[in-house]
């Protein structure tokens, strides 16, 4: 925001709250949001910029191997089990300190129980799924994990059972990309039975001769295999490998069909496609695309929920896409690249961008072995849990207090939008002030990027002092409980004055924080006169 104050003095409020703009120019973003940056915390009722919780190292599995899998079960009684695979062997954690080993696995494995899709809610137990294919379906239910024993719709035995997706809506367990012991069939989704979700066929096809509860089993449509199945409002969707998205269509054994969806258009990952509480989401090559937003407008830019950061992220291949319904949060690891992109879903349909970049110094690099929502055992709330190839358990939504996995420093940036002077004029003489909350102490560099006639940089550093109580009367704290002398006054706003060097006729800000603490930034104030040459 620029006031004007006299025939040639300029005031510029710097605010925050909006997102990555990258892809228009630095002049056409909106003041609040960054035309460059990263680790930013986005929050729809906080202007301030802040930077992101740092990640917790949560635990680490008794064998060191490689974490390769997990799962929540969620008992009817509200009570949380928590799985996690380290290579060869499948552990039950419980929050703290002890891993429980379960049950042996082959390494190559790597199995899924998501708490929202894969509880069998009736029988209070979690269904297992492979995404390897190596490992038969199982089922825990908080004690045993087992493999599952299947029946075909003669109640005969059926053998062995494969698969990568689950999905149980309607009192029915829906598996897609498939196989057994002698052959795959990648392109196929099989539903049991109405009420039990051994009872299986591949056998009957969705017909008027099948009762409505009877199980059945489709083909995709384009005979791709299927590498993302979701439901949601309705509605199930599934895409098929380089092939496009289809909708489940029906109600009963005799009628389920699938319809096209959309066409030409399919995810790109095995775990790419995402239900985020009132939308579907995937991953294509280049681009996150949106399902509600496609039935609404179809095949156009609209469906492109990454349209204001499009050109940062246009060479990603592949995604993994994982929801926070508790946080409103939408973590996407692009394959490959050590970053993590995060969609606010409370600030979409605004006018800010939602988007964040994060990105650590952590040797994790946010290119995790495994990442799923989970419940946390201890306090039975949701987070997204991640793991790496030494057998560490990571919680992203951390505490926010050492670093990461509680030691990495982070770099915390944001870069402004481009502040012109008038025409022919230049900005000089400046000053002004950053206003921050007194809280834990933080460096903060302002760069000025200067540019028009003359390119340039200079650098100027902000000092925010640490809280500190001031003991009276030996070791004590005056007053009882209250902190008397200094840190009764902790996160009240803060002014300091700056006064960076330079002059040009246009430049931005690159407000950056490097460290372990956090830190909170209100406003940066700036006065400059518009001097003619």
């Amino acid at each position: 925001m620029i006031k004007k104050l006299g025939p040639e003095d300029l005031d510029i409020t710097i605010k925050f709250g909006g997102g990555l703009h990258t892809r228009a120019s630095e002049d056409e973003i909106d003041p609040r949001e960054a035309k460059d940056g990263q680790n930013f915390l986005l929050d729809l009722e906080n202007r301030e910029l802040r930077n992101r919780p740092a990640f917790d190292l949560v635990g680490t599995a008794p064998n060191g191997q490689p974490i390769r899998g997990g799962g929540s079960l969620l008992k009817a009684d509200g009570s949380v089990s928590f799985l996690i695979q380290a290579g060869d062997t499948v552990y039950d954690w419980d929050g703290l300190s002890t891993f429980t080993p379960k049950k042996n696995v082959l390494d190559t494995s790597r199995l899924r129980g998501n708490w929202r899709t894969q509880n069998w809610t009736l029988d209070d137990k979690l269904i297992l799924t492979d995404l390897s294919l190596d490992e038969v379906v199982k089922e825990y239910d908080g004690s045993a994990l087992t493999d599952t024993v299947f029946t075909d719709e003669n109640d005969a035995s059926f053998g062995t059972f494969y698969a990568k997706y689950l999905n149980i809506t309607n009192e029915r367990a829906v598996f897609g990309n498939l196989r057994d012991p002698s052959t795959t069939t990648n392109h196929l989704i099989v539903g049991s039975a109405r009420g039990n979700y051994k009872q299986i066929t591949v056998t009957n096809r969705p017909s008027s001769g099948l009762s409505e509860a009877d199980p059945f089993f489709l083909i995709t449509p384009d005979l791709r295999s299927v590498n993302g199945f979701v439901e949601a409002f309705g509605t199930s969707i599934i895409s098929t490998e380089q092939g496009q998205l289809f909708k489940l269509s029906g109600q009963s054994a005799q009628d389920f069909l699938f319809d096209d969806f959309y066409p030409g258009s399919a995810a790109s990952g095995e775990e790419s496609l995402a239900y985020i509480g009132n939308d579907i989401i995937f991953g294509r090559q280049g681009r996150i695309e949106s399902v509600r937003d496609t039935e609404r407008f179809g095949d156009a830019e609209n469906d492109d929920i990454t349209v204001p950061v499009a050109n940062a992220i246009r060479a990603y291949t592949g995604w993994t896409t994982v929801y926070n319904s508790r946080l409103n949060r939408v973590y996407l690891f692009p394959e490959g690249v050590g970053e993590c992109w995060v969609f606010e879903t409370s600030m979409r349909g605004g006018k800010l961008s939602p988007w964040m970049r994060w990105t650590t110094q952590h040797p994790v690099d946010f290119q995790p072995t495994f990442v799923m929502s989970m419940l946390d055992p201890v306090d039975t709330l949701e987070y997204v849990f991640m793991g790496d190839g030494q057998g560490k358990l990571y919680r992203v939504e951390g505490t926010g207090t050492g670093g990461d996995g509680g030691s990495a420093s982070m770099r915390t940036e944001w870069l402004t939008n481009l502040i012109s002077s008038p025409l022919d004029s230049q900005a000089s003489g400046i000053e002004g002030y950053i206003k921050y909350r007194k809280n834990e102490a933080a460096t903060v560099s302002l760069t000025f990027e200067y540019a028009g006639e003359s390119a340039y940089n200079e650098t100027i550093t902000i000092d925010i002092p640490e809280i500190t109580g001031r003991p009276v009367y030996g070791g004590g704290l005056y007053y009882g409980n209250n902190e008397y002398y200094g840190t009764s006054f902790s996160g009240r706003l803060v002014r300091q004055q700056i006064f960076p060097p330079g002059q040009s006729n246009e430049f931005q800000v690159r407000v950056t924080v490097e460290g372990t603490t956090n830190f909170e930034i209100n406003e940066i104030g700036i006065r400059f006169i518009a001097a003619s040459d």
